[in-house]
């Protein structure tokens, strides 16, 4: 990850944080993200951030707490590292949507189960 980029993100958001006169805390406590994580980020203090794909989905979750466009600073930080993780990460890590397993998954299941049941029955009960 780009320490300029990731420098220049955490001072604009740093920035908006105080305009919207919230205290770290206050913002960890609503993002459930950890404080000093939040304090990596505004300073682009990289040894203390876990891997890319978190950093990503802090700030995405950061910028759109302060109403911000959080799809502008994830575009920046793929501009600056054209990498296939920033661009997975930033797309499907956070979403809002649940999982939901397909239809396949869901018929292996079923048919192991009605097996198992069957099983179980004709050996035990007969």
């Amino acid at each position: 990850m780009n320490h300029e980029v990731l420098k220049e993100i955490g001072i604009e958001l740093k920035m908006h944080r105080q305009a919207a006169g919230l205290s770290l805390s206050e913002l960890s406590k609503t993002l459930r993200i950890r404080k000093h994580y939040l304090e990596s980020i505004e300073k682009a203090n990289r040894k203390n951030l876990p891997s890319e794909a978190y950093i990503i989905g802090y700030i995405k979750h950061y910028a759109k707490q302060l109403g911000l466009n959080e799809k502008d600073y994830i575009d920046r930080l793929k501009l600056a590292k054209n990498s296939k993780l920033v661009s997975v990460a930033s797309d499907n890590l956070i979403t809002d949507k649940e999982f939901m397993p397909g239809k396949l998954v869901l018929y292996i299941s079923l048919s192991l189960f009605i097996l198992l049941y069957l099983l179980v029955y004709f050996f035990f009960y007969r």
